[in-house]
């Protein structure tokens, strides 16, 4: 293995890290053994080619954010998921155009995306986002988010303390419809499938 793939393996398995520290999920939902040797594979290549195909494998298609966010505002369901996971939580776009990053940071929850489920349960108990502050939702959001067992539970405990148990009570009905109808669903997409199945296999 020469030097500078050595280097490249180093790195990638360094992000990967911080990428999992940060989600509690690797990149484009795969498992840390999959991206893992996603990152192998990449120090393995003995030509720049080969090793960008492996690094595309793990990151999607290598483009600038301007490139991104052309394709996202022609309908792009691949790149509008990356305007979501680049945008969503930290807001450093225009308003105007962070408003079409939640909706299609939408689209995405409706899909199992845990990090725009978590980012809708904040926006619901802000208020930001061009969404309406909405307790029920953000309760909504949080709990569906929890199949990693991650900070929105406690966000959910916050929420449900703005709640009636009656209130609670339609949230939990419409978490349990959301996830049948999410596991009847057929994912278009490595990714959505993973997390797709991350939410069956904790269904209530």
């Amino acid at each position: 293995m020469k030097l500078a793939n050595v280097v490249l393996f180093i790195t990638l398995f360094l992000s990967s890290i911080a990428a999992y520290a940060q989600s509690s999920s690797t990149p484009k939902g795969m498992t840390s053994e999959q991206w893992a040797a996603g990152a192998l594979n990449a120090a393995l290549c003995e030509k720049p080619p080969c090793a960008a195909r492996a690094i595309e494998e793990i990151f999607g298609p290598m483009r600038t954010d301007d490139e991104w966010k052309r394709l996202a505002e022609k309908g792009d369901r691949q790149a509008q998921s990356q305007q979501c996971g680049s945008h969503g939580i930290k807001k450093d776009v225009a308003p105007d155009y962070y408003l079409k990053v939640v909706s299609w940071c939408r689209n995405d929850a409706d899909q199992g995306s845990l990090q725009a489920e978590y980012l809708l349960g904040n926006l619901y108990s802000t208020g930001e986002g061009g969404l309406s502050q909405s307790w029920p939702d953000a309760y909504f959001w949080y709990a569906v988010r929890i199949v990693d067992k991650h900070i929105a539970v406690t966000q959910r405990d916050v929420a449900a303390k703005h709640l009636t148990a009656e209130q609670i009570s339609v949230a939990e009905q419409r978490i349990k419809d959301w996830k049948k109808k999410l596991c009847e669903s057929s994912p278009t997409t490595r990714n959505a499938k993973v997390q797709r199945d991350m939410h069956c296999q904790n269904a209530r």
